[in-house]
């Protein structure tokens, strides 16, 4: 994440509002005390330090080809839409969910998903 993700300058604008704390769960007890049994792991806080929501798992992010399954991608921004919804941007959570609804058939059980996604209020 270091070496790509992290450098790209639209994830740094993004993650402006936001502190990084990398923490090394090999040398101390911190992943314990906060449920991380699965890495890499990303939990989002609120300033009055609340869990927002998490990320658990290596990702397969929209754009990437590496092992992507058929309508993995259609999960994967429907999944970012809800992050962006949580994370009270509602703007991005918006953009992501018609990618989501443009990327699936008519009819199709994500189609469907992506439009109360779309209708609910943000």
């Amino acid at each position: 994440m270091d070496a790509t993700v992290f450098r790209d300058a639209e994830v740094q604008r993004r993650m402006s509002d936001f502190v990084l704390l990398p923490i090394d769960v090999d040398k101390n007890m911190v992943g314990r005390t906060h449920r991380i049994s699965v890495l890499p792991s990303y939990v989002v806080y609120d300033p009055a330090e609340r869990e927002r929501f998490r990320i658990s798992g290596a990702c397969v992010w929209p754009g990437s080809e590496i092992g992507r399954a058929p309508g993995q991608e259609r999960s994967i921004w429907l999944t970012l839409g809800n992050a962006y919804r949580l994370a009270k941007d509602p703007r991005t959570a918006l953009d992501a969910y018609q990618h989501a609804q443009s990327l699936a058939a008519p009819g199709s059980t994500a189609h469907q998903q992506a439009t109360e996604a779309l209708a609910r209020p943000h």
